[in-house]
């Protein structure tokens, strides 16, 4: 059976920001086909019926198709029922210092894309999905565009949503609460197994069939709620978070394919 791992979080307010164009922008289909620099890892993006995504790494299914989708307070659900407006492609290649960390010298090289949508109900409502693909791994984030009359939303729940294939298993490392010191042991699982209700701290650890390790975390965290996954009691797993006040976007949500030993240096997710 195929395991999905998703997010979900609390009502907290978001701040609207404005959006930004950048790069190439091409007609907008329903799909997005994102690559890494080398072609090796790939962001499938569809809006065709609700909002999916889907990551392959060398040929091999990572992450099968699984929605995307957020809750308003008020009622409102982006996602299911969005279309695809405009793509917007880019290449980022830039370097940077830090004096401290495994390197001196970080390279931050990437092919990203911020693709807009807009709900087709009575909300009419416009957001983004921004998506870079390293060589290394692969993150996304939402953001959320200024429209007259809303100056701020409340997110009740955040649903994106991690379906691995079949046969994969990983490290876990299962909390009694928010509140709880990530400061314990992590549990190997096949991930069809995870018990349902249990609150998972990141990173969550998984070997995938055929492609290797991957793990599934979170970066540029600002403002804004901490993820952790806890499989459903039924359906897809779900993630939950603490109520915090948020910034216009959502942090990085990054799952990083790659041999054992490259997956604690992957750079997805920090600049995204």
């Amino acid at each position: 059976m195929f395991r999905p791992i998703g997010i979900a979080c609390f009502v907290s307010f978001v701040a609207l920001g404005s959006a930004v164009s950048t790069g190439q922008q091409n007609p907008a289909g329903q799909s997005v086909n994102l690559k890494s620099p080398d072609g090796q890892i790939v962001f499938d993006l569809s809006a065709s019926d609700g909002v999916h995504y889907r990551v392959a790494y060398h040929g091999h299914p990572c992450i099968l198709e699984s929605p995307l989708a957020i809750e308003l307070a008020d009622g409102i659900t982006l996602g299911p029922g969005a279309a695809i407006e405009s793509i917007e492609n880019r290449e980022v290649n830039e370097s940077y210092t830090q004096p401290i960390g495994k390197r001196s010298r970080i390279v931050n090289h990437c092919n990203a894309t911020v693709v807009t949508l807009r709900q087709h109900d009575a909300s009419g409502m416009r957001w983004q999905l921004i998506a870079r693909a390293y060589d290394d791994g692969v993150a996304f984030r939402w953001r959320f565009v200024q429209s007259a009359g809303r100056a701020e939303i409340a997110i009740a729940r955040e649903n994106d949503v991690f379906t691995f294939p079949d046969g994969s298993s990983g490290y876990a490392l299962p909390l009694n609460s928010f509140t709880t010191s990530f400061e314990g042991r992590y549990t190997r699982k096949a991930i069809g197994e995870l018990s349902a209700g249990w609150l998972l701290g990141m990173p969550l650890l998984v070997e995938v069939p055929g492609a290797g390790w991957a793990a599934v975390t979170e970066a540029n965290l600002t403002d804004y709620a901490g993820m952790y996954l806890s499989p459903p009691k039924a359906g897809p797993t779900t993630a939950t978070a603490p109520s915090a006040e948020r910034t216009w976007r959502t942090p990085s949500r990054s799952l990083t394919p790659s041999a054992w030993n490259n997956v604690t240096s992957s750079r997805a997710g920090k600049s995204a």
